[in-house]
């Protein structure tokens, strides 16, 4: 077993440990010289005691290494910066992965590598051991949770500043499209920017407030919408299910790709709207939502 930590509490499972368990326990501390680490260093130094001191400021690849973490059962994470607990347990996964595959796949080499399996936590192995292979290799890697997607991101980002790496959530992207087909809007589109979504939608301005009877310019919110395309909702049926962005402006003219600022959108007419979920929710409910609601 590994334990690495700065606190208290990685001091409490060493002594708790060295009680009950018959295994090689290596504690990984920052110091010898605190409270916590001259009593670890004392366990260390008795024959009897199955617990292995290591003396590292941070849990990087070699420290994990020298702490046998490839073998460990188990590793327990008690830095009091939750990114140090994030990053180390990234690497340990990388570390117990299997290399040999990505090498077979000629990772070293390569300038990016998108990672799309069904399970997080192989995608995880996959990405950190092929970071360990080629550093600067670009990676866009798909999980399911949205906040573990923008959790590794980050983290990843901060291990490997000089590598892009993009983490999507397959649900985070698709959300938008289910909600805004349940409410009875088309959605020709969802790119994802960042950790939101940029979406693209065909609104009737009849009974929208917030677009009927102003300009253009006026029906412009930032952060939440952004009128693209002005035509008739008469002269132009229904957007079917096979209807994409593209197809919108290629194969039905007659919307006005630029309009003027000063247009003022009409109840007869129909627009292509850039929204954001939180700007596509506005829209569809009328109901401002709270300050602390983030979604992109």
């Amino acid at each position: 077993m590994v334990i690495c930590g700065d606190d208290g509490l990685a001091h409490r499972l060493a002594v708790e440990l060295d009680a009950v368990c018959g295994e090689a326990v290596t504690v990984v501390l920052p110091s010898r010289r605190d409270e916590h680490g001259s009593e670890i260093a004392a366990l260390h130094r008795d024959p009897h005691s199955p617990i292995e001191l290591l003396v590292s400021a941070h849990p990087d690849e070699q420290t994990l290494r020298a702490a046998g973490v490839q073998r460990a059962a188990a590793l327990a994470l008690t830095y009091g910066n939750d990114q140090v607990n994030m990053t180390a347990a990234l690497l340990a996964r990388g570390l117990a992965g299997a290399p040999g595959v990505l090498d077979r796949a000629r990772v070293r080499r390569s300038k990016s590598l998108l990672v799309l399996t069904r399970d997080d936590g192989e995608n995880l192995d996959i990405v950190m051991a092929a970071r360990e292979t080629n550093p600067g290799i670009r990676v866009v890697m798909r999980l399911y949770d949205d906040d573990l997607a923008a959790t590794v991101q980050r983290t990843l980002r901060a291990s490997y500043p000089d590598a892009p790496t993009r983490s999507r959530s397959v649900s985070a992207l698709a959300a938008p499209s289910f909600a805004a087909a349940m409410m009875g809007r088309h959605v020709l589109g969802v790119m994802p920017v960042e950790r939101g979504s940029l979406l693209f939608t065909v609104v009737d301005v009849a009974g929208h407030p917030e677009l009927e009877g102003r300009s253009v310019h006026e029906a412009f919110r930032e952060h939440e919408w952004r009128v693209l395309a002005v035509g008739s909702a008469a002269a132009h049926p229904a957007s079917s299910s096979g209807d994409t962005l593209a197809g919108i402006r290629f194969r039905r003219p007659g919307f006005d790709w630029r309009p003027p600022h000063g247009r003022v959108l009409r109840a007869g007419d129909r627009v292509v709207l850039a929204t954001t979920r939180r700007g596509l929710d506005i829209l569809m409910t009328g109901v401002q939502p709270h300050p602390l609601d983030r979604r992109g």
